[in-house]
Formats: structure tokens, C-alpha cells, sequence
């Protein structure tokens, strides 16, 4: 179990870390070891250990060790909030031990032994050729990642081909070592730095100021020099003489960036121009980094994010052109390729890939748009509850059924940490009885006081509205995913003959596990856990369960009335079964492994159909879905031996 307060952490009583087997092996817990002949880094105290599991066996992992200090403490804290990202390296476990010292273990993900720099340089002592396409990805995997470092508010401060590492098959890049970084209040905040500096080369210009002001702007300096490196095969964008790269970059001299290899280098070169400003304010945040036209392929149109700053007058018109684009039209996503070219498309796992990022790019995109013309068009706005805006004119979705709506909205329009939100809106239904006198609303109170997951999302705030026109209602304001559901992605993939990408499917069955977990542990069950209920983070990187206005605490279920829902009784175990089902419809692309009649009544189901698994082990998958498909709910697993199922590890 990782440690979440390592500040109140009880230092162990013995000194005894050696196995007596094996003397070079070192043991930090009950299932932690690291070996002291197996050092990973000649930058620091990282050897290879293992992690012992009755339920995975035994893995191979990193242990960084450090002494016990306030700074590694944050950077255990750091790694913790920034947990799990695909492209951040991964923490097991963070504790502190007591040899002859007092010291302190992060356990981590074990990357490949060479870090982007040994990778870049071994291809050029070898003679690899150049493969710009490479570069483009792994640059798309370094924004995605520092993008989402910053949306969690840390400054990495120290970024660097070093500090970045690399999957086992060096396909995966990860970001680690956050000894330096920082915590800030909001996305454009700025704050006195009380760590280092960073490293000579790849420092900001204002990190040699005495007790600098930092911001992300600084990683933005830094995230550049490291792209140029990859762009032109391991240079440096202020020379080879590296005595002078602080003088150079401390005066904003001898610049030069005409080594980039990549195709359209004039239009690479004008990012990094960009985001080698001298002047931190005149760099851009790293969501306009990812909008830049070379980072957009050039059938994705629209608005690009640095465009809307500069020509902020033209907003009306610009929002009527933007509805007018063919891959936009009725706010649908259309991929400008013909017949031909799909069918060439299904056969090249590159050409696939591509497709599947524009798609991926062109919807961001089309969602961050419509955000920012609701919140610079709207002329009907209210606050709702302290600084919450709800925008009554920019509708996002409707439901006639139960009249339930869902309006964009924001927090603290006038502060530059100002979030989006979805607002919805209950009429009426709010005051359906869902058990024990509990309505809707306080349903959604309690999700409200769950603590944060990344895969749950998140309610910001619960109340009611009345205003003059009479208006009776109440709300729920909820953090902003992006408006299309798991469903609508699933079949926008198959509709554009995207290839079936098993490690993705992987991924987000292991999001939805993650917080499903999540909400059982607290007592919470979901009730409604289809496809249509998960969304899609506005990065279009992780899934999110929603619509909680049937999940409810373990107290109002359990109890003698026994709720009754369209699908029977619920409970922890119905989540089981639908969680089995959602499973199945992501690793078989969409097939439903049920064959049931008309009503789709619950009791009805029957003749479970597992052939369509596009995943690897397919038979330990099977048995596992076939567990949590049983008839029975006595007989379905708990969502902890779900998670203790053997399928995982095999996967890993």
C-alpha cells in the first residue's frame, strides 16, 4: 500500500535489512528488496529490487534511496499525486526505514537501464539513421505528459534528456526524478523558488536570478532545449561549448536552431522560437504548445489556441466559421479521407496510429473551442454558489426522459486558476427518493466528500437555484471531461476504421478498474456503470466514471426495503456484473457478451458469449469476465479479488 502522509509515517524498529540468504540483498518491507551490486544510476542511489505478491509473484522494480529530508519527502508526495500517468514514472511504494540512518525508499516502475540521452547518443554511435517519426511521437508523449504534470499544479524544474526514461521496449517515454520540483496554487501562478536551480543547459534565463520567480513557463524553457536535442539528433540550441551555455542563455545569445531534421522545419522552428522566449510571460502554456500548427495535422482545422489570444475580437464570426468546417459539421468529428485512403488506412499500423491521434488531437481541440466560446460568448450567465458561473445559454446536453440538462460553466471567472465545469441541472427529479429519505442531491453530497481519483469524476459543489424568474432546481457542478462518452469513442474508432489498439483497451480497462475500486472501498455503489455513463478526460487520456445520480453509500443499500432498479436489486455485486460487461465491450471493440431477449431485464441474460476478445491471454481474460458475469451475485467476485486476479499480471 503506497503511503499518502509520509510526514506522519512511523519509522521501522529494526536494523536488520539483510536477508540472511543473501547477503546483497536488502530488504525495505515485507515485499520490497533492492540488491546493493545491482546500481541502476552513476546520478544517484538507484538499484534494481524486487517486489514480492502472493497474488502477481515476483517483479522487477526500481528503489531510489534517499536521505531522509523534507525536500525527498515532496518529491515522494509529488510522485504520489502524479500517479498513475503513462508518461510519468510510475511509484509503488514511498517509506522510511532506520539503518545507522535515517533514511527513505521510492519504489518505482523499473525503466529501461539507457535514459533518453544514452538512447540518442547509442543510436548515433551506432550509426542508426535519423527517424524523424520517432522524434515527432516521443515529442508527443513529452508534451502529454508535461501537460498533464501541469494540470496537477507541479513545476518540474529540472527537465533534461536525463531526467526523462524509457519502457523496457523503449517505445514509452516517462518523466522522473522530481527532487526539485514545486507545487503552485493555480496553472499561471508564479513563486519564489526554495529548491535548486535546475541544470546548467537546460535552465530557464530566470533561474539565474537570486531567489528566482518560477512558473510552468519556466518548464516551457526548459521542455524546449530537450525537444531541440531530439529534433536534431543530440544538439544544443546554444552550441556545443558547454562552459558557455550559461553565459549564452543567461544573455539570450548565439541562439540557433537550424539543426532540426524534421520534415516542415520551419514551422517545427517557430515553436521552439515560441518557447525559448526570453521573457517567461511571452512563452506560451504548455495547452498552446500542444495547439501549435506543427504539432496539428493539417486537415485538423479550427481555432488554434494562440490564434484565439492574439484576434480575440472576431470571436462571433470566428464561432460561426468554426461550425462551418467540414470535420465540425452538426459538432460532429469527420475525418477528410476518402474511400481509398480508409481502406489503405486498416492495413498500416502506422497510417492507423496517425488517424487515431488526429482524431485525438481534432476532438481536444474541438472541446478546449468550445469552452472558451462559452465562456467569452455567453450573454445569460448566474452565480450560482460562491465563484460558480453557470452559462444558461451554452446547453451541453439534455435529457427529455427525466428533463435533467447539463450547462458549461466555470469557477472564479476572474482568476487566471478559473476552471471549466458542467453544471447540471434538476428539475423535479431532484426530489426522487432513492432510499432511506435520500434524494438525488444528497446522493451526489456524498460522492462530493469522496476523496480525488483520476478516474471518478470529480463534484465540485451541490446546491439548489432560485432566481427571479422563479426557477426551482437544483444543481450539481462537476469537473469538465470532454462531452462525447466511452461509446461515442468506441464506435468514432470503428466508424474511421481505426485499428483495434489492444494496449489502449488494456489501459482504460485498468482506469475503470482503478475507480470502481475506488468507489467501493468508500462504500459508494455506481448502479449505472455503462458505456454511455464513462467519459473521457478533456486530454482525452483517461476514463472518468459519471453519472452518480443512482450510486449511493452501502448504509442506504443494505437495507430492509431492499432498492429495486430496472436491473434488480443493487448492489456491490450488480457493479461487478456491469464492470464484467463494460470489460468485455472495450477489449472486444465494441461487442456486447451478452445475448439477451427484448426487455434486457437483469434475470434475463443468458448465453454468455467471450469469442470476440481482441487482447493478449485471452483465456485468463475470459476466466475472469466469466467470474464476474456469473448469474449468481453471491457467486461474482469482490472488486479487490478483481483486482488480485491473476489476468493483470500477466499483462504487465
Amino acid at each position: 500500500m503506497m503511503t499518502t502522509d509520509l510526514d506522519e509515517k512511523v519509522v521501522k524498529k529494526t536494523d536488520k535489512y539483510t536477508n540472511d540468504k543473501d547477503e546483497d540483498q536488502v530488504k525495505l518491507s515485507d515485499s520490497i528488496y533492492f540488491y546493493r551490486s545491482k546500481k541502476m544510476s552513476n546520478n544517484g542511489e538507484v538499484y534494481e529490487g524486487t517486489m514480492h505478491s502472493k497474488t502477481y509473484g515476483t517483479r522487477t522494480i526500481a528503489v531510489k534511496l534517499v536521505q531522509y529530508s523534507k525536500q525527498n519527502l515532496e518529491e515522494a508526495s509529488i510522485l504520489l499525486l502524479l500517479n498513475p500517468h503513462t508518461h510519468v514514472v510510475s511509484i509503488i511504494d514511498a517509506d522510511v526505514y532506520q539503518g545507522q540512518f535515517k533514511y527513505m525508499y521510492i519504489a518505482m516502475d523499473k525503466c529501461h537501464s539507457d535514459n533518453l540521452r544514452r538512447f540518442v547518443e547509442n543510436r548515433r554511435k551506432n550509426e542508426i539513421p535519423f527517424n524523424a517519426e520517432l522524434m515527432i511521437d516521443f515529442t508527443k508523449q513529452l508534451f502529454t505528459g508535461i501537460h498533464y504534470i501541469h494540470d496537477k499544479l507541479v513545476i518540474h524544474k529540472d527537465l533534461k534528456p536525463d531526467n526523462v526514461f524509457l519502457s523496457l521496449d523503449q517505445k514509452v517515454l516517462k518523466i522522473g526524478d522530481f527532487g526539485l520540483s514545486e507545487r503552485v496554487d493555480s496553472r499561471t501562478r508564479t513563486i519564489r523558488s526554495s529548491k535548486g536551480l535546475g541544470t546548467d543547459g537546460y535552465r530557464a534565463p530566470e533561474s539565474f536570478e537570486s531567489g528566482f520567480p518560477t512558473s510552468q513557463k519556466t518548464d516551457i524553457y526548459s521542455l524546449a532545449v530537450l525537444i531541440y536535442y531530439l529534433w536534431s539528433n543530440g544538439r544544443h540550441p546554444f552550441g556545443n561549448e558547454k562552459d558557455l551555455w550559461n553565459h549564452f542563455m543567461k544573455n539570450n545569445l548565439n541562439m540557433n536552431l537550424d539543426g532540426i531534421l524534421l520534415p516542415d522545419a520551419d514551422i517545427a522552428k517557430d515553436l521552439l522560437i515560441w518557447m525559448l522566449q526570453f521573457v517567461p510571460r511571452n512563452r506560451p502554456i504548455i495547452d498552446q504548445v500542444l495547439s501549435h500548427q506543427y504539432m496539428v495535422p493539417n486537415n485538423v482545422k479550427g481555432l488554434l489556441f494562440r490564434e484565439f489570444q492574439e484576434t480575440s475580437e472576431s470571436l462571433e464570426s470566428t464561432e460561426q466559421s468554426l461550425l462551418n468546417l467540414p470535420h465540425f459539421k452538426n459538432e460532429t468529428f469527420h475525418v477528410g479521407i476518402n474511400a481509398t485512403e480508409k481502406g489503405n488506412i486498416q492495413v498500416s499500423s502506422n497510417s492507423s496510429s496517425r488517424l487515431s491521434n488526429l482524431i485525438l488531437v481534432a476532438k481536444m481541440l474541438q472541446e478546449h473551442q468550445k469552452i472558451k466560446m462559452a465562456s467569452h460568448l455567453s450573454m445569460d450567465r448566474t452565480l450560482l454558489h460562491d465563484d460558480i458561473y453557470i452559462f444558461w445559454d451554452k446547453k451541453l446536453s439534455h435529457d427529455p426522459f427525466t428533463d435533467i440538462e447539463v450547462f458549461e460553466g466555470r469557477t472564479n471567472e476572474e482568476s487566471s486558476s478559473s476552471k471549466p465545469l458542467a453544471i447540471k441541472v434538476l428539475r423535479g427529479f431532484n426530489k426522487l427518493v432513492l432510499g432511506a429519505g435520500r434524494t438525488i442531491v444528497e446522493a451526489a453530497k456524498s460522492i462530493q466528500s469522496l476523496p480525488f481519483h483520476p478516474n471518478v469524476v470529480s463534484i465540485i459543489s451541490v446546491g439548489d437555484i432560485r432566481n427571479q424568474s422563479g426557477l426551482n432546481a437544483s444543481y450539481v457542478a462537476m469537473e469538465r471531461c470532454h462531452s462525447g462518452t466511452l461509446e461515442d469513442y468506441v464506435l468514432e474508432r470503428k466508424r474511421n476504421n481505426v485499428c483495434f489498439d489492444f494496449k489502449l483497451a488494456l489501459e482504460h480497462s485498468i482506469q475503470l478498474v482503478s475507480g470502481v475500486y475506488h468507489l467501493h472501498t468508500h462504500g459508494i455503489i455506481h448502479g449505472r456503470l455503462y458505456a454511455r455513463n464513462i467519459l473521457l478526460s478533456l486530454d482525452m487520456q483517461a476514463l472518468k466514471i459519471s453519472a452518480f445520480a443512482f450510486g449511493r453509500q452501502k448504509l442506504y443499500i443494505n437495507n430492509s426495503s431492499g432498492e429495486v432498479f430496472d436491473h434488480g436489486v443493487i448492489s456491490f455485486q450488480s457493479d461487478v456484473f456491469s464492470l464484467g460487461v463494460l470489460l468485455y465491450y472495450i477489449w472486444s471493440n465494441g461487442c456486447d457478451p451478452l445475448t439477451h431477449d427484448d426487455n434486457r431485464q437483469f434475470e434475463n441474460y443468458k448465453n454468455l458469449n467471450l469469442m470476440d476478445l481482441q487482447i493478449p491471454n485471452s483465456k485468463l481474460a475470459q476466466h475472469l469476465l466469466t467470474k464476474m458475469l456469473e448469474k449468481r451475485p453471491s457467486q461474482r467476485p469482490t472488486i479487490k479479488e478483481i483486482v488480485d486476479h491473476s489476468y493483470w499480471n500477466s499483462i504487465s
